[in-house]
């Protein structure tokens, strides 16, 4: 019965004629038309399956093999197993779609399918935003913030930091600005274009510039012109700058002895030289080694000799302001210099600058007198101070005493001048005329002396403003007295 095919064996039998008798034999068998023992199907007996019922997506016709197996070559839409996505499926065996761990939010690890065609994320690894850890490139994940803090990211102020669903950080709650925002806040010298209103000349560069701001928030000089008081090089207006006394010492400003030393507002500090030169002796100009009488007159100390510093040269020429100092000589007669001193420009005197009181070309530590010394020397010598103030000739006999031989120990020289304009020489030897280092509404305030009594009275001053700075006359120093 069993090599007959009948699933559950039997007794076969042999007829009369010969042939099997199988009515001994158990179970049915394939072809009988009947599903028995291990049979899917049996002929048109398909046992309520179907294509859909087999997992096929679009239905189709299901049919029976001479085996009794399911033909399935008529089903349709394909199904979960086949090694294909199709119908509803996420993935099938090793088809993934492309789909990878990182699809999942996953940094790593290996992507699987289940055997229902689902995506398998037990083989992803590194964690995924959302996890509560920061892992992978999260910024954070959770309140796991990676250990940043308002104030490791530079706010100012601090604040509350925050993770946003996204895995980056929400500075919404930081307080106080930061470094990059374009706002100087907090500790920052600048940001971006705000410098806070500090400029080149805030900072006391003495040519200005473009200030700038770097990366960093902090103040950027490297455009910034001329130095600084500070910066160790004498520049500008500073008498000295660190270790630079600009060739200066105790003797070139009259001391016969000690240190000369630079004070940290850049001018001279003398404390450390001795006290053996006193005003009244003869000032050695350490440039040249040229010798200038002094005196006393109130608070002051005043050469009494016209200065005569630079190199001559003619007077059609123009004095430029550089390392050499230029001067016109009457008539381009150097004598004229070494006894009358030389004439300047008011630029030149001022060497560029146009504060009164500048030290100009004066010897260091000596400076161009203003308009209000020059009042104050000749208040001193007996002018009132109301007359003191007049623009126009005035304070006889004071003029009579300023003059050389006067008596009162200025013996101002009349030493004429240097027409600008034209480049001619005027007034020697009937007057003397010096710039003071005040600009005036017309053109920088000079005095004028004569002993000429043609025109004017020869005992007052002439106190004037109405030359252009480009006349050249006669210079005197001054520098303060303990």
């Amino acid at each position: 019965c069993a090599s007959l095919g009948y699933h559950e064996g039997g007794t076969l039998g042999c007829t009369p004629g010969c042939e099997f008798d199988v009515s001994g034999c158990l179970g049915g068998y394939c072809g009988d038309g009947v599903i028995n023992g291990p049979e899917d199907c049996d002929g048109d007996d398909l046992g309520g399956a179907t294509c859909s019922g087999l997992g096929y997506y679009e239905g189709g016709e299901l049919g029976c093999t001479a085996g009794c197996e399911f033909d399935v070559s008529g089903c349709l839409g394909g199904y979960c197993g086949d090694g294909v996505i199709n119908g509803p499926e996420d993935c099938d065996g090793d088809d993934l779609g492309g789909a990878t761990c990182a699809d999942f939010g996953f940094y790593g690890g290996a992507l699987l399918c289940t055997p229902d065609c689902e995506f398998d994320v037990s083989g992803c690894s590194g964690g995924y935003c959302g996890d509560g850890i920061a892992n992978g490139p999260e910024d954070c994940d959770g309140d796991d913030l990676g250990g940043a803090t308002c104030s490791s990211l530079g706010y100012n102020e601090g604040g509350e930091l925050r993770c946003t669903p996204d895995c980056e950080l929400d500075v919404s709650g930081c307080l106080g600005g930061y470094c990059g925002d374009g706002i100087k806040n907090g500790p920052e010298e600048c940001d971006g274009d705000d410098l806070g209103g500090s400029s080149c000349a805030s900072l006391g560069y003495h040519e200005g510039g473009a200030l700038g701001c770097t990366p960093d928030c902090e103040l950027d000089v490297s455009g910034c012109l001329g130095g600084y008081c500070g910066d160790g090089i004498k520049n500008g207006p500073e008498e000295c700058d660190g270790d630079d006394l600009g060739g200066a010492s105790c003797a070139s400003l009259g001391y016969e002895e000690g240190t000369l030393a630079c004070g940290a507002d850049c001018t001279f500090d003398t404390s450390g030289c001795g006290s053996g030169w006193e005003c009244g002796a003869k000032l050695v100009d350490s440039r040249d080694q040229r010798e200038y009488g002094t005196a006393r007159f109130g608070e002051l100390c005043w050469m009494t000799d016209n200065l005569d510093v630079g190199e001559m040269i003619l007077a059609d020429e123009p004095q430029t302001v550089g390392e050499t100092i230029a001067k016109y000589c009457y008539w381009n007669n150097e004598s004229l210099c070494e006894s009358h001193g030389g004439l300047y420009q008011w630029n030149q005197a001022m060497q560029g600058d146009s504060i009164e009181g500048a030290q100009g070309i004066c010897p260091p530590g000596w400076h161009l007198p203003t308009d209000g010394e020059w009042q104050a020397l000749e208040i001193h010598l007996g002018m009132s101070p109301a007359t003191a103030v007049m623009n126009q000739w005035r304070g006889a006999p004071v003029g009579a005493l300023m003059r050389v031989g006067g008596g009162s120990g200025v013996d101002a020289l009349l030493g004429g001048a240097v027409n600008g304009f034209s480049s001619t020489f005027f007034n020697y030897p009937a007057y003397g005329y010096y710039w003071t280092s005040t600009m005036g509404p017309q053109g920088p305030w000079r005095r004028c002396f004569t002993d000429d009594d043609s025109y004017y009275d020869p005992e007052t001053v002439g106190r004037w403003q109405t030359w252009p700075a480009s006349y050249a006359l006669s210079l005197r120093c001054v520098k303060p007295l303990p």
